[in-house]
């Protein structure tokens, strides 16, 4: 049943104010709402992606996790998963992947084989990004299918 807004800020609080057991399970999602176009199957895009958005959005990214990692639900249990997914977090620069690797890692009590999965395109995925993401701890790298399509005209169009 959907929330009306007026109620988030309290159902916020509601669900953070219980405590869990470190036996429990979680999963942690993280999203980077930015592509650099609409690919023809999407239905979700909404922020063309620029630096300066990205960047914003970063900073921003950043305080929450600091802000939401000080809870009592968060530092109650163990995260067996975590997932940064989107839009597309590969939009991030490699250094903000790395950081946030590292804030993930430094701010949430994670199990010992947490997996943490960045999700992203093939084409925007250097070599850099990929040493950088493994500094900051990630362990798993999800790729849609569609980014291994290099001549199909209904594909990403992404520079």
């Amino acid at each position: 049943m959907p929330v009306p807004s007026e109620r988030y800020g309290e159902l916020f609080t509601d669900l953070t104010e219980q405590s869990t057991t470190r036996s429990n399970k979680r999963c942690l999602y993280i999203h980077v709402p930015f592509c650099r176009v609409r690919c023809t199957f999407c239905n979700f895009f909404q922020n063309a992606s620029s630096r300066k958005l990205v960047d914003d959005y970063f900073d921003a990214l950043m305080k929450e996790i600091e802000i939401k990692s000080q809870l009592e639900w968060t530092q109650s249990g163990l995260f067996h998963a975590v997932y940064i997914g989107g839009g597309t977090p590969t939009d991030l620069s490699p250094d903000q992947v790395e950081r946030l690797g590292k804030a993930i890692h430094s701010s949430f009590p994670l199990a010992t084989d947490c997996e943490i999965t960045l999700e992203g395109r093939t084409n925007r995925f250097s070599d850099e990004m990929f040493d950088k993401a493994l500094e900051g701890g990630f362990n798993r790298f999800s790729f849609g299918v569609q980014s291994f399509d290099t001549k199909s005209k209904t594909k990403c169009k992404t520079p």
